[in-house]
């Protein structure tokens, strides 16, 4: 947000083109979904295990939080 931010007072700053301002910011979006789509690869490769165990750390801290999961099982969650 704060490089589409920057970009986007930079092009204000030197007074670019409605089209240039769009290439910019149609580039750092596409740089973005880029790095994700890295970040997906690399949780592909690992192994299944290692790749849930990360994802349980990341999200099953949100998804307890949840009210339609309260009171479910630790093991039920962890299958999810």
């Amino acid at each position: 947000r704060s490089t589409i931010q920057s970009a986007s007072e930079f092009a204000t700053r030197n007074q670019l083109p409605p089209r240039l301002q769009d290439q910019i910011l149609a580039h750092i979006c596409l740089k973005h979904k880029t790095e994700g789509l890295k970040q997906q690869d690399t949780l592909n490769d690992l192994p299944k295990a290692i790749r849930s165990s990360i994802l349980n750390y990341l999200f099953l801290p949100i998804i307890q939080k949840v009210y339609l999961f309260q009171g479910v099982s630790f093991d039920f969650l962890f299958q999810l």
